[in-house]
Formats: C-alpha cells, sequence, structure tokens
C-alpha cells in the first residue's frame, strides 16, 4: 500500500487525486475479498474455482524454492500448473518471505496492488492520448471501481495479471504508432511475454496493434520499409529453421478448440447464465448474434446467477462508454 502511495504520487503527472483514488480501490479489494470468500456468486463458493488451485500452485512453488533455490518455474517443472504460471510465480514470492507458510491475505493484497498499477497505466495512457485530468480520472475510476473488474481482481485469481500486461501492451502499441522507440517496442515485448505465461492466447490478438504500431509509426518510410523486411525476413528464419511457428499454431488451434467445447459451453452454462444458439453444432454459425451476446451481454431481462446480476451493472456502464466513443 505505501509503494503504491509512492508509484501514484510519482507517476500521476500532477493530479493529486489519483493516488487517494488508487489506494481507495486497493483497500477496497481488501474488504471485498473478507466478504467475496463467504458468499457465492457463481456456481462455486466463494473464491473458489481458478483462485484456490492457483494459491496451491504458488504453494507447490515456494516449496520448489527452498528446495532448488530462486528460479522462475515454467509448466515444463509444474505441468499442472499448464500456461498460467506467471501469477503463480508471484503469489509464491509472498509465501516464500512468509517461510514457506501459506499467506492468503498477503497474496490477495499483490493482487490488488498488480491491478491498482494497472489501472495508474490506463490513467497516464489516457493523458498521453490527450484526455484533461479530470477526464482520464473519472473513466479510470470508472473502471476500477466496477463490479466486474473488483471481484475478478479480488482473490487470488489471475485476472489482475491478465489486465495489467494487456494495458501495458496495448499502451505499448499506441505510444508506438506516435513516434518510433525502440524502447516501447521492447515494453511491449516485454508485456507480451507476461501474457503469454498467463492467458497466453490473448498475445494471439494484443501483438497485432504492435506489430501495426511499429509498421506505421510516424517514421522515414526507408527505415520503416527495412524494419518490414527485417521483420518478414525473421519470420521466414523461424519458420524454416524452428518448430516456433508450428507450435504457435498448434497452441492457437487447441486454445480454440478447447474454447468452442461442448465441455466449456456446458461448464460456463452453469448457475443458469448459459446461452444457447441454434447454430448447428458449428463454432461459426449465428456469427451476428453471438458478437451482439458477447459485446453487449448480459442484457436487463437475462436470467441467471447472482453474479450474472452484478454483471448487469458493469454492462450499463459498458453501454455508456460505447455510447460516448461513438459519439
Amino acid at each position: 500500500g505505501v509503494v503504491l502511495w509512492l508509484a501514484g504520487s510519482r507517476l500521476s503527472l500532477g493530479d493529486a487525486n489519483l493516488p487517494p483514488l488508487l489506494g481507495a480501490g486497493y483497500l477496497a479489494r481488501l474488504v471485498a475479498f473478507l466478504l467475496l470468500e463467504r458468499i457465492s456468486f457463481f456456481s462455486y463458493q466463494g473464491q473458489g474455482g481458478d483462485a484456490g488451485f492457483y494459491e496451491d500452485g504458488a504453494w507447490l512453488i515456494a516449496r520448489l524454492w527452498f528446495a532448488k533455490g530462486l528460479h522462475y518455474v515454467s509448466a515444463a517443472e509444474l505441468p499442472f500448473l499448464n500456461h498460467a504460471t506467471l501469477q503463480c510465480n508471484a503469489y509464491a514470492l509472498v509465501i516464500f518471505a512468509n517461510g514457506g507458510e501459506r499467506a492468503t491475505f498477503g497474496c490477495v493484497a499483490l493482487g490488488a496492488f498488480v491491478a491498482a498499477v494497472a489501472f495508474l497505466m490506463v490513467y497516464r495512457l489516457a493523458r498521453f492520448l490527450g484526455a484533461e485530468p479530470r477526464q482520464a480520472l473519472w473513466v479510470t475510476a470508472l473502471l476500477y471501481f466496477s463490479p466486474g473488474f473488483v471481484y475478478y481482481t479480488t482473490g487470488t485469481h489471475k485476472e489482475a495479471f491478465v489486465v495489467i500486461c494487456t494495458v501495458g501492451a496495448v499502451s505499448a502499441s499506441l505510444r508506438l504508432s506516435h513516434r518510433l522507440s525502440w524502447q516501447q517496442a521492447l515494453f511491449g515485448s516485454v508485456w507480451l511475454l507476461g501474457l503469454w505465461r498467463v492467458r497466453y492466447y490473448l498475445v494471439f490478438v494484443a501483438c497485432l496493434p504492435l506489430i501495426v504500431s511499429f509498421i506505421v509509426s510516424r517514421v522515414h518510410i526507408a527505415v520503416r520499409a527495412l524494419a518490414i523486411m527485417g521483420l518478414l525476413t525473421g519470420i521466414a528464419i523461424v519458420s524454416t529453421s524452428t518448430t516456433v511457428t508450428a507450435d504457435l499454431s498448434d497452441k492457437a488451434t487447441k486454445a480454440y478448440n478447447i474454447g468452442t467445447s461442448s465441455g466449456s459451453r456446458d461448464w460456463n452454462a452453469l448457475g443458469g447464465s448459459g446461452v444457447h444458439f441454434d447454430d448447428d453444432g458449428k463454432a461459426w454459425g449465428s456469427l451476428g448474434p453471438k458478437l451482439a451476446y458477447t459485446l453487449f451481454s448480459p442484457f436487463p431481462w437475462t436470467g441467471g446467477s447472482l453474479g450474472l446480476q452484478l454483471g448487469k451493472i458493469d454492462t450499463l456502464l459498458w453501454y455508456y462508454l460505447a455510447y460516448l466513443a461513438v459519439k
């Protein structure tokens, strides 16, 4: 909390209202955890599901560190972690500092801190794009305190790490589109690497703005042409000399198949929040209605779990933001 306040004060671009806002959101998540671990909003009790899985993974990583020393533990060493290893290693630092004993509330505090830093980045990005301090603060607060973001950045979920890596990659892309900067290209690559270690399939989407921004950045045409040629040459070399491209394609295909499988759909529909489409079993069938539901649901009349009902608050906020964006 102290580090957050100092960072917020130093990086607030002169806005004295930002550090108290970040601090309030940080404390709100600590308080929310005490409530959420006792209340079932979705189809599992309190902070169950993935949150408990990641804490268990962090505990095992801490045990490995005591035996083998500090190092990044990947899925190669603990296969059951799959691709989501970044947040487990981060939470393991808290457990390791606690002598190897579980430190749930400490992990919760770390997750809340990461979420706060992510929204500090959102604020600074808004200012970079030309927003007035009051506007930037308003939209940051709107997102920072929306129920969905509070819920999924509370506890030992991985979403706080997903948010900060995604915001970091997009931020680097937008800054890069204004001016060619090898520093921003490096930052974007680091954030993408982090995203690969926490929710790998988002990398296939998040890397596109970074590549496009690098190509269209305001730089002399000859340098731009050389950059494009270098990029294509690098891709060609990688494609012919290693199996990286094949591995990426295989991972993307597997992620898509899992996400569109009947098992995933049935699991996500637990608690009465599922939506079924007349698509003849085809993932691309009824594409229009699926896109509409993805972007705008849950609708005010939609039935489902308590979590879905609370999600309608977020939806109304997004409707308003979408209106402002179009306007």
